[in-house]
């Protein structure tokens, strides 16, 4: 059974769009990887690494993790070189022999921050056109009072002067 649920566990973890890697947090050495932090691994020496983002010892400043805390912590990256968002998620769990791993993940986040974007500037673009909206109304609204006051206005003070002529005459 309990090779049976690491099989289990290894096949959720390999199914995810995420590069997880297990690292002992006192020795920074690598417990785990995932199938994805593997192929990340191996890619260490190409054009685009994406390793040293997953690895330990990557962050100029350390990151510090309270034992106490379970919370994840997480880090947006933007990388120059091939114009990708990461986020590297990074979590303090208890490991099976009872030290205390940091479980990181990494993904590749470029395709929602470019959709937050074209939000972003939609919603933008729609409030400015909705403004615009809005005042050509008034605009229209105010020429419309206008016709309806100086011509309509005046053919009825006409009509009621001619009206008061024509009865005044009889």
């Amino acid at each position: 059974q309990l090779k049976k649920s690491e099989s289990s566990l290894k096949s959720i973890l390999n199914s995810l769009n995420v590069s997880v890697a297990v690292v002992d947090i006192n020795t920074k050495s690598t417990i785990y990887l995932n199938d994805l932090a593997e192929k990340t691994f191996k890619a260490e020496d190409t054009l685009e690494p994406n390793w040293p983002q997953l690895a330990m010892d990557y962050y100029s400043q350390p990151i510090s993790f309270n034992c106490c805390s379970k919370k994840d912590i997480q880090q947006q990256l933007y990388r120059q070189d091939n114009k990708h968002w990461y986020q590297v998620t990074s979590r303090v769990v208890n490991w099976h022999d009872n030290r205390e791993v940091c479980l990181r993940m990494l993904e590749d986040i470029t395709d929602r921050y470019d959709a937050e974007y074209k939000n972003r500037d939609l919603l933008i673009e729609n409030r400015r056109l909705a403004l615009r909206n809005y005042s050509l109304q008034e605009q229209e609204r105010k020429q419309l009072a206008a016709d309806l006051h100086d011509q309509l206005g005046q053919m009825m003070l006409g009509i009621r002067l001619q009206a008061e002529c024509i009865i005044s005459s009889v």
